[in-house]
């Protein structure tokens, strides 16, 4: 899947933009991110994310 130029530079706009990051620990948005512990669909049976691929 692809995206427009135009989205892509909206996005990289956004992300450069102060105040747009969220850091702080809720229940539903922990900041503790391990991709390890998330299937990758296209994995295989015992296929998860590493660091590099999520």
């Amino acid at each position: 899947m692809s995206i427009s130029e135009e989205t892509r530079k909206e996005l990289i706009r956004l992300i450069q933009t102060p105040g747009r990051h969220r850091s702080e620990f809720t229940r539903d948005r922990p900041t503790n991110w391990k991709p390890e512990h998330v299937r990758d669909p296209l994995g295989g049976l015992f296929g998860y994310f590493s660091d590099d691929g999520a």
